[in-house]
């Protein structure tokens, strides 16, 4: 608060500004899948330039559309098996989002998937 103008910081920014990209905060998050472990050859990509919530959101369907999920039958109940635990990615991506230093314009952060086909 100054002179009775709520003014966010960069924290605040990212969790609850409708337009982020007014505060020039460096919060974009770039993802792609790759076959065969190289960079030359993307499968997908998406890059994301939201607010934190939506950040995340964007991860999870980029995740959900790359990833595997089996299922298995436990009596009469099936069970949904990620190839990954996304609680693990998310867990990442938050702490990567909360711990870096937002006075430097650094690179994005980036979230890749590698397909190995061979």
């Amino acid at each position: 608060m100054k002179n009775n103008i709520f003014h966010f910081n960069n924290a605040g920014a990212l969790f609850f500004a409708k337009n982020i990209n007014k505060f020039n905060i460096p919060h974009e998050i770039k993802m792609a899948k790759f076959k065969n472990g190289t960079r030359a050859d993307i499968i997908d990509r998406k890059n994301s330039y939201n607010t934190l919530i939506d950040l995340m959101e964007d991860v999870r369907l980029f995740f959900s559309r790359n990833t595997k999920t089996s299922s298995v039958v436990v009596g009469m109940d099936r069970i949904d098996l990620n190839e990954y635990p996304f609680e693990v990615v998310r867990e990442a991506i938050v702490n990567a989002v909360a711990h870096r230093d937002y006075k430097i314009n650094s690179s994005p952060i980036t979230f890749y998937i590698c397909m190995i086909i061979g």
